[in-house]
């Protein structure tokens, strides 16, 4: 049965992640926009926010924090490494 085996979620705060991401070196679009270092992009909630120039420690302190339940564990996080995204 799908009720005993699903968990619905109605989603959660952008703000926070949003927040976090700043704090952590995201750069924004018109920051960036001078720069020609390399960099992956940063999507939440599929909008474009920013970009990011260590995405590898940025992913692994993100699932860090959602398995420590310091953000919210529907929190999907998934790097692109050929989409650079």
């Amino acid at each position: 049965n799908l009720a005993l085996m699903a968990c619905i979620s109605v989603g959660s705060i952008a703000a926070p992640v949003i927040e976090f991401l700043e704090e952590w070196g995201l750069e924004s679009l018109e920051e960036h926009s001078h720069s020609f270092a390399p960099s992956t992009k940063i999507f939440v909630n599929g909008v474009w926010i920013g970009v990011h120039r260590d995405p590898a420690n940025l992913v692994k302190t993100l699932k860090k924090l959602r398995r420590k339940d310091d953000i919210s564990p529907e929190i999907s996080v998934v790097r692109d490494i050929r989409e650079k995204e």
